[in-house]
């Protein structure tokens, strides 16, 4: 009987571009959560539309806290006709999400006298408005607070 003589290093050869080869296949299967969704360099997704830079949604109007109890600040604003995720800050951190179309929030004071700062942003995806920001000092009397309403200037600074 012939047989082929192939010899050892071309048949070692030959498994490893056969193995290669049935890896790449495997890899080009249907199962999408194996394959890259993306190979743009901005790494945005398959199917998403880039969001221009500076794009804006409306911005908080009328943003004002008001210290309603020794426990309770009274936050409010304009609500809008498009809901909005309002994402309420206090200092600087995240206190609360709300919906935009509510145009309040009550917190629950648990922060000592002093003056401080809350901010509201309304978020839609990738999108975010300017935040606007009401400073209020908070003493233990509510009625010799002071709110002070503080929306930012278009130029988005702190007046």
């Amino acid at each position: 009987m012939n047989s082929i003589q192939i010899s050892r290093g071309l048949r070692e050869t030959t498994v490893a571009a056969l193995i290669l080869v049935t890896g790449m296949l495997v890899g080009c299967g249907s199962d999408l959560s194996m394959n890259p969704t993306s190979l743009d360099t901005n790494d945005q997704p398959v199917g998403e539309v880039p969001v221009p830079k500076g794009a804006r949604i409306e911005s908080p109007t009328n943003f004002t806290a008001l210290h309603v109890s020794s426990e309770w600040v009274q936050l409010s604003w304009v609500p809008t006709a498009t809901a909005y995720e309002a994402v309420i800050t206090l200092d600087g951190f995240e206190l609360a999400r709300v919906s935009s179309t509510s145009g309040t929030y009550m917190d629950q004071m648990g922060h000592e006298d002093s003056e401080h700062v809350y901010g509201l942003t309304f978020v839609r995806g990738a999108l975010n408005s300017r935040e606007a920001q009401v400073a209020l000092t908070v003493t233990g009397d509510p009625g010799s607070d002071t709110p002070k309403t503080g929306d930012l200037p278009e130029d988005g600074r702190s007046k």
